[in-house]
């Protein structure tokens, strides 16, 4: 038996097991099989007939944004410019999600890209001077 028929093989049971989980999910559950076609049926009346002749429907990507406190940011990049670990489990965590940001913006004084919430909280120290004396809920804050 060569390399090929074995790598054959080996797809043509990995693709039987495929076929045996949604099959048995089926049996076992009938009601998530009546929800899963009603959810497509919606979906098709959404995209429309023309929709669908035209050929794949494309994605559509929501992106959900959870700021973090600037304190916080500014000690994980201060970290992150050192190549230090942060004892501090919040900065370590800021650290992560600093590394993960598929949010970079150019910062103009070095042309680097860095993350927008180091851009925002850590670089922009000015213009979120000029924010606290513009924005009401600044000043509301401030009063309290």
């Amino acid at each position: 038996m060569n390399c090929e028929s074995r790598v054959t093989n080996v797809n043509r049971t990995k693709s039987r097991r495929y076929y045996r989980k949604p099959a048995r999910v089926a049996v076992r559950r009938p009601a998530a099989v009546v929800a899963a076609v009603g959810w497509g049926a919606r979906f098709a009346r959404r995209l429309g007939v023309s929709g669908l002749r035209r050929g794949r429907p494309r994605g559509l990507t929501f992106v959900v944004h959870a700021f973090m406190d600037a304190s916080v940011v500014q000690a994980a990049w201060q970290a992150m410019e050192a190549g230090a670990i942060p004892e501090d489990l919040d900065v370590c965590a800021a650290v992560e999600r600093l590394r993960a940001c598929s949010y970079g913006m150019a910062h103009p004084d070095d042309g680097r890209i860095v993350p927008a919430c180091v851009q925002h909280s850590v670089l922009d120290r000015r213009e979120n001077e000029q924010l606290l004396t513009l924005l009401p809920m600044a000043r509301d804050s401030r009063t309290r």
